[in-house]
């Protein structure tokens, strides 16, 4: 079984083992083959991917000596193969539910403002190909999390609760700073969540008190 948190920390179990930032390599394979967890990978990917610049045979005894501990370790699958494939039913991980097309609408509150920071402070392997592959999963955590901080913006503008408008503002500024909706929420002269209530109460004057 492989637990991975990616949300406000980053740690990375392989059965009963947490995996430490300390052997990086091994830290980003585990990483990578439990969020991809389902998708097939011929060994030559993985190899590109982490390796791309080093002989083939030094690369591969990389690649078998890091999987020869994950095993160890208590991960399962067909490792020896030419054609790696972990079990999704053997990953739990965080990420999998905020790249979920319906977790903007679906997500409680806590968890949007939780997904804030995906994989926070985590410096990747030096690998090119490895970092970039960080980066685009950082950008869709995000994009996900702008999805949720808007839909909830608009819901509460809708209902007039301006200081939600305003907190959910500043929330998305912090992971989006130039996101033109939020800055101009954020921007707009200030509102208070009495403003209805004040404008229902000046109309009823207007009509004599009724």
């Amino acid at each position: 079984m492989i637990r991975i948190k990616t949300i406000g920390t980053v740690v990375v179990r392989v059965g009963r083992t947490r995996v430490s930032r300390g052997s990086p390599m091994l830290f980003a394979l585990a990483l990578f083959l439990g969020v991809t967890a389902g998708q097939t990978f011929a060994r030559s990917e993985l190899l590109e991917l982490f390796w791309p610049d080093a002989k083939d045979s030094d690369r591969r005894h990389s690649l078998r000596q890091l999987l020869y501990q994950l095993r160890a370790f208590g991960l399962r699958g067909p490792l020896d193969s030419e054609e790696l494939l972990i079990e999704r039913a053997l990953v739990s991980c965080d990420l999998f539910d905020v790249l979920d097309a319906q977790w903007p609408a679906r997500a409680d509150d806590s968890a949007v403002r939780a997904a804030a920071e995906i994989l926070p402070g985590y410096t990747p392997a030096k690998a090119v190909r490895f970092r970039e592959w960080i980066d685009q999963l950082r950008a869709q955590g995000a994009a996900q999390f702008r999805r949720a901080v808007l839909r909830r913006m608009s819901a509460a503008r809708a209902d007039g609760r301006w200081t939600e408008v305003h907190d959910w503002a500043q929330l998305c500024l912090t992971a989006d700073p130039l996101n033109e909706e939020a800055q101009a929420e954020d921007e707009a002269p200030g509102q208070t969540d009495e403003f209805p209530r004040i404008q229902g109460d000046v109309k009823k004057i207007g009509r004599g008190g009724e």
